[in-house]
């Protein structure tokens, strides 16, 4: 009976460490598949966030012949055909748009002939049609000069060059060509600082950005309210930009600082929700901002792309009590008496900004 019963603890004692391992062996498969399964899933997961930001060049590489491997073949088919038809969509507006600006820019100085009244008199009825006529074919080749330029920012065949420029320079030669071009009811005014604000920039582009800033602000203000552009340097940077906003911006050299420059209007405003997506592409407001003949609705973004490739950032924040503050700002700016010393000797060439912040 003793020895049965030694040779039953026996029996137990070998079933249970046999369950033991059984039992590890599958918590350590289990463990494996799992870590398996999710690593796939990281990398599925990567690539289409990567997809998503527009890189069409992303490719799963599987490590093993497994139904995760035919997935990501099939993924990098589909982005190898999205890629494909985004490149076409690209060629398609570039060449399109090149081919229409030559006939565009004839008819515009035909209408500039018949305005001259170079052909013979107009009456006023006649004058009025031909300038309605050269006004609308001013904004469709704004529009087509926002696509080309939007396909050399994608194609990365846009070239900046950095010069030293006064910021309150640029802004009164872009006020005066708004305020002179006839807009009754319409105040565009400017709060400049009596010392210049200097800034490493590449002045035309910078000037498009502010033209595009001021050109929304009409679009959506009120004709007799007022439409306010102002600049201010800082020696740092301001502490009431948001976090998210400041991670994007360039720090300044040592011995500059930051140049602020705001487009103020008393239009219907931006919601929160929207205040990051009004600067992505064809994008138009779903409440309060979308606007008649608003044209391609790539001004802001065509500015938020040239800011990020000084190294700034942009961004819009309500005014009080209604109406938007678009703002950016701008890294490697002077002033006071550096600036005057710059622009004395004009020794001191522009910084360069590092080719991977050049978008």
């Amino acid at each position: 009976l003793e020895r049965t019963s030694a040779a039953a603890r026996r029996t137990l004692l070998i079933a249970l460490f046999g369950l033991t391992i059984a039992l590890l062996l599958s918590l350590l498969i289990a463990v494996r598949i799992v870590r398996s399964i999710s690593e796939s899933l990281r990398h599925l997961k990567r690539g289409t966030h990567a997809v998503a930001q527009g890189d069409f060049a992303y490719r799963l590489h599987p490590s093993r012949d497994d139904e995760f491997a035919q997935v990501s073949a099939d993924f990098n088919v589909m982005i190898a055909r999205l890629g494909e038809l985004d490149q076409a969509k690209k060629d398609f507006v570039s060449h399109v748009s090149h081919d229409l600006k030559t006939p565009l820019a004839s008819m515009q100085e035909v209408n500039r002939l018949l305005l001259e009244e170079l052909p013979g008199a107009l009456n006023q009825k006649q004058r009025h049609l031909v300038e309605l006529n050269l006004s609308s074919a001013s904004r469709l080749s704004d529009m087509i000069s926002k696509l080309l330029k939007q396909s050399q920012i994608e194609s990365g065949s846009l070239h900046y060059e950095f010069v030293w420029q006064d910021l309150g320079d640029l802004i009164t030669t872009i006020l005066a060509e708004f305020n002179g071009a006839g807009r009754p009811g319409r105040r565009i005014t400017a709060d400049l600082p009596n010392e210049p604000v200097v800034v490493a920039c590449d002045g035309p582009h910078v000037i498009q950005v502010m033209q595009n800033l001021i050109e929304n602000a009409i679009k959506f203000s009120p004709e007799n309210q007022p439409i306010r552009v102002s600049v201010a340097y800082h020696a740092e940077m301001p502490a009431t930009i948001d976090p998210a906003v400041r991670d994007r911006i360039r720090r300044a050299t040592d011995g500059s600082g930051y140049a602020l420059v705001a487009v103020t209007d008393h239009g219907p405003g931006v919601p929160d929700r929207e205040k990051n997506a009004v600067f992505t592409q064809f994008y138009q407001g779903l409440h309060g901002r979308k606007a008649a003949g608003s044209g391609v609705c790539l001004g802001l973004a065509l500015s938020r792309r040239i800011i990020e490739a000084h190294g700034g950032a942009i961004w819009v924040r309500d005014h009080t009590p209604t109406g938007s503050i678009f703002e950016f700002l701008l890294p490697e700016a002077l002033s006071s008496g550096a600036a005057m010393d710059l622009f004395s000797h004009q020794a001191s060439p522009a910084p360069r900004v590092p080719r991977a912040e050049v978008a």
